[in-house]
């Protein structure tokens, strides 16, 4: 979930964005951190967060005009899954208590945008001593970045296997071969950091390349999600 960190002013008609323009809608240096919170927890802050209009911030607007009240911005938006789930009622028949792993600004913990059960859960997590520590937290820019780069993952995954994109066999995907995949996919050259990110978003070993194991887990979570 994310709340309040989006410029979204913009609209893209071809339903691309640019690296340029993804650094664009998000200008703020939003720190994402990992918490649990049980599926009522999640459910009772995304509809305080867009049903709680009345909550409001003072604000000045200028000599002779005094103070006014203006709408606190903290609508929370969810991914696709969620979203989904949401809207064609599954989530209701899902167990209340299930403990999910939430990724959101951790300021929204700490009160920010004053959505009170995300407050309830970070003080639940500070009381445990399981609050996320002050360096552990990735960009959101960062987030969006992997995400993309998976989703890309999991269409590779569909139409090629391990062996088709091992080009020398031996055994891993190492960089050239990522790059040569990219720019059968792009149509051109990809950047260095393009490809990064691309190694980066499946490399759980942290070794450059992508082993077998590691891409079978992109074909493990496709068969999950066509599960569900």
């Amino acid at each position: 979930i994310n709340g309040a960190t989006i410029n979204g002013n913009t609209t893209y008609h071809d339903n691309r964005v640019s690296y340029a323009q993804l650094k664009q809608e998000l200008p703020f240096p939003t720190k994402m951190v990992v918490a649990s919170m049980t599926r009522q927890e999640l459910m009772d802050a995304i509809e305080y967060s867009r049903n709680n209009g009345g909550t409001v911030i003072k604000t000045t607007r200028g000599s002779g005009d005094g103070d006014a009240s203006i709408p606190r911005k903290g609508y929370l938006q969810t991914d696709s899954d969620l979203h989904s789930e949401i809207v064609e009622g599954e989530y209701y028949y899902k167990n209340s208590a299930d403990v999910l792993t939430v990724a959101l600004p951790r300021n929204l913990l700490n009160g920010f945008c004053d959505i009170q059960p995300l407050i309830e859960v970070g003080q639940k997590l500070k009381e445990a001593n399981k609050f996320p520590d002050e360096d552990d937290y990735m960009p959101a820019l960062d987030v969006v970045l992997r995400h993309a780069c998976k989703a890309k993952w999991r269409e590779i995954a569909h139409v090629m296997t391990f062996d088709d994109l091992d080009l020398n066999k031996d055994g891993v995907l190492d960089r050239y071969e990522i790059k040569m995949l990219m720019r059968q996919l792009l149509g051109y050259e990809p950047s260095d950091f393009a490809v990064d990110d691309m190694i980066n978003a499946i490399d759980d070993n942290k070794t450059g390349t992508i082993d077998s194991g590691e891409f079978s887990y992109i074909l493990a979570t496709m068969e999950r999600k066509r599960k569900w």
